[in-house]
């Protein structure tokens, strides 16, 4: 009913136009709004997480096949009524803690098999839904799965606009795209600081070193209970700071990000500088093709960035116990 409403609206905007008029028809909400409340209904009155997910696995099956087979044709519309509205009624509604997690995560699932790679045409009712009033509270407040979860979709978004962003060729839609990226990303800046905190290892894993508006938005995060000291304060030792000693934390863990035969290999060279290739050797497996696509002078070396800066952060981690370990055995010694 919706999409029959939909594509009666386009004619009427296409019928407008021709008139030298501006005015469309509206698309009607008559049989989506019911059926939001009915799923939101038998959820929360006995179907639980396995209703939902069966639901958004259907949803997902449909949205998947009206975007393949009408291609520029598809109106992502009425889905995104759909699921925003499902998002705020289930919002609305007071479920046990247990439950609105399991049911937060199936929507998180379903949004991810939706992610724009797999749905180009519902790109930006994509970008809108991760970044709704009635979702991202409610996954970050989750500290742990929720926050996989979000930075999993990140990624997803990250991963679409990368090759645009790379080349530095965004057309009218991506650079739209990019802008409501943007925003998405001020908003985490702004109220929920700590989750670009942890997880900003991987993200700028995955922004291109080109973009440096969207790196330093992900890198000018910090704790909203800490202070930062003023710069320009004389004689100012960063050093010395009692904040200093505080180690950050960090999601996944460096010792997640590099394979266990290649850790036992560097904790081998860093205690006794054996085997003497090591370095060698790394260079050579770090190494790899220049990515697809990319014109020359893009990407001459062709290395895999993402485990150099693995490399770079558990080595620097490794370190820094290695002489915390120091200091406190001095310590104890005197």
């Amino acid at each position: 009913h919706a999409l029959s409403a939909a594509a009666a609206a386009a004619a009427a905007a296409a019928s407008a136009e021709a008139r030298g008029g501006s005015d469309a028809a509206a698309m009607s909400h008559v049989a989506l709004d019911p059926l939001v409340r009915l799923i939101s209904a038998a959820v929360v009155h006995g179907g639980g997480e396995p209703l939902l997910s069966r639901f958004l696995g259907v949803l997902v099956g449909v949205v998947k096949r009206e975007a393949d087979e009408l291609g520029t044709a598809f109106n992502a519309r009425p889905f995104l009524r759909l699921l925003a509205g499902l998002l705020s009624e289930l919002a609305r509604v007071e479920l046990p803690k247990p439950v609105d997690s399991r049911c937060l995560h199936a929507v998180g699932v379903a949004l991810h098999r939706l992610q724009p790679v797999s749905v180009p045409a519902f790109a930006f009712a994509w970008l809108e839904l991760i970044s709704h009033r009635s979702f991202v509270p409610r996954v970050l407040s989750a500290y742990g799965q929720g926050w996989v979860l979000y930075r999993t979709l990140l990624l997803s978004l990250f991963q679409f606009l990368e090759p645009y962003l790379r080349l530095a060729d965004l057309p009218d839609s991506v650079r739209a795209l990019y802008r409501g990226t943007l925003r998405l990303l001020l908003m985490l800046l702004h109220d929920f600081p700590e989750f670009l905190c942890e997880q900003h290892h991987c993200l700028c894993d995955a922004i291109p070193t080109s973009c440096v508006q969207m790196r330093n938005l992900v890198l000018s995060a910090f704790p909203r209970h800490m202070r930062l000291p003023d710069p320009f304060t004389p004689n100012l030792k960063v050093d010395m700071l009692p904040e200093i000693a505080v180690a950050p934390r960090l999601s996944p863990h460096p010792d997640a990000q590099v394979p266990e035969p290649l850790r036992a290999a560097i904790d081998a060279y860093l205690h006794t500088r054996s085997p003497a290739s090591l370095p060698s050797d790394l260079a050579k497996q770090l190494a790899g093709p220049a990515p697809e696509g990319s014109p020359p002078g893009t990407s001459p070396s062709g290395y895999n960035a993402p485990a150099i800066n693995a490399l770079a952060l558990y080595i620097g981690s490794a370190a820094s116990a290695s002489a915390a370990a120091a200091t406190a055995a001095a310590a104890n010694a005197c």
